[in-house]
């Protein structure tokens, strides 16, 4: 890949995959704009990401806030002075204390996550693509989703909605946006590992062994297995691919996996 020269946002870069989306784009030769609403693991990463030769920068933003994400547009280009990728990675994660039936399912919650998952992708997209026409930039956004917008999960109504949402929302932007030159796809990963899974794991095999179940490759993803197709799909060498959902969840979304 060669993303030299190129300017990527990402919201939700504080998290485990955001903040590997942005590790990755800059090791590709971009220049980075991690947001997120911690900014003290931003400025962190960016630091880092500097220390190791990168171009990055830290911005606040809120993806339930249009105000803020107009800002975060800006201060991209204030900052390396165009914006060519946009990757949505903002997300409220489906935690296993907050797991209920839809008609006990809490209504503070729902609005939290549709907010967030679905309609922060909304707020965040529209100032960045119009920064893109205005630049005459051929541009690309990924939206990260996940595999719950596939198949949907019980007790996480909320998030399997606002998924499926994100994803029919990106092929949407795609025809859209194709006369634009701006190419939009979406990734949908499986269980990955983050602070919240790994709480919940412990030092428990058996544990490991019923979360992991229902994948047919047997184990959590990674973090850097989605950015590195997060960084493919703003390279020339995915210039035909746009309006594609891309799972990547180790066979989990491929059937009902079982051996009788």
């Amino acid at each position: 890949m060669n993303l030299n020269g190129r300017v990527v946002i990402v919201t939700g870069g504080s998290g485990a995959i955001g903040s590997a989306i942005c590790r990755r784009f800059a090791r590709e030769g971009a220049r980075v704009i991690a947001a997120a609403r911690n900014l003290d693991k931003l400025e962190a990463l960016a630091a880092q990401i500097r220390s190791e030769g990168g171009g990055a920068a830290a911005v606040q933003v809120d993806v339930t806030d249009r105000a803020s994400c107009a800002r975060m547009a800006e201060a991209a280009v204030a900052s390396f002075g165009r914006v060519d990728c946009l990757v949505n990675c903002a997300g409220v994660r489906g935690r296993l204390e907050n797991r209920r039936p839809m008609h006990e399912f809490d209504d503070e919650l729902w609005n939290r996550v549709i907010a967030t998952n679905m309609t922060g992708v909304f707020n965040a997209s529209k100032p960045v693509i119009r920064k893109m026409i205005e630049l005459g930039i051929a541009g690309s956004i990924v939206n990260i989703g996940s595999a719950t917008g596939l198949i949907p999960l019980k007790l996480q109504c909320a998030h399997s909605a606002a998924n499926a949402g994100v994803f029919n929302f990106t092929k949407a932007m795609a025809m859209e946006l194709a006369p634009e030159h701006i190419r939009v796809n979406a990734i949908a990963p499986g269980e990955t590992w983050n602070d919240d899974v790994k709480a919940a794991i412990g030092d428990d095999p058996a544990r490991l062994a019923e979360i992991t179940s229902h994948i047919p490759a047997g184990r959590l993803g990674e973090a850097d297995e989605i950015s590195g197709l997060a960084a493919f799909l703003a390279d020339d060498e995915a210039a035909y691919i746009s309006g594609a959902i891309l799972p990547v969840d180790g066979a989990w979304t491929s059937g009902y996996s079982r051996d009788f």
